[in-house]
């Protein structure tokens, strides 16, 4: 089994994620893989940022939109590559993550606190959404990925 691990340049547009995709299809040709995606690139650096403002006390209403927007701007860009029974599906699971955005950050905000495993919940939005967006295009191209979500799985 290959593993391929792609950081957050490569899964940055859609047009990258294309490429992400093309990779995998000729690798699958002689082995079984397993893909990791990191979030789009800037998308972590922005969660742990906003994290810091909601603990401040400050608006983090700028940065959920720039996370809505720029998931849902490569999801558009997708959508000529999507089936258009995978659309809705792709929309709602980028509107889940948004709406968990905004309630982790509002208890940050309310008890002014970001306690680590929070900041890690946060911080890993980025992953998830990306990771929902590759499944799609995987998916579209017939190559049926089976989505690990490792918080399932993996013992802390």
């Amino acid at each position: 089994m290959r593993v391929m691990k792609f950081g957050g340049t490569s899964v940055g547009d859609a047009e990258r994620m294309r490429g992400v995709v093309a990779l995998v299809e000729e690798a699958r040709k002689a082995e079984r893989v397993m893909v990791v995606a990191s979030a789009v690139s800037g998308i972590t650096n922005l969660l742990v940022e906003a994290a810091k403002v909601a603990e401040e006390g400050g608006s983090v209403q700028e940065a959920c939109a720039r996370f809505d927007g720029t998931h849902s701007a490569i999801a558009k860009a997708l959508s000529v590559d999507l089936k258009p029974a995978q659309t809705r599906p792709l929309a709602e699971g980028l509107v889940a993550l948004g709406v968990e955005l905004r309630g982790l950050l509002q208890g940050v905000g309310l008890l002014r606190e970001c306690s680590p495993s929070v900041l890690a919940h946060l911080s890993g939005l980025g992953e998830r959404a990306s990771c929902l967006l590759l499944a799609a295009l995987l998916d579209a191209r017939g190559l049926t990925p089976v989505s690990l979500d490792p918080r399932q799985v993996l013992v802390c």
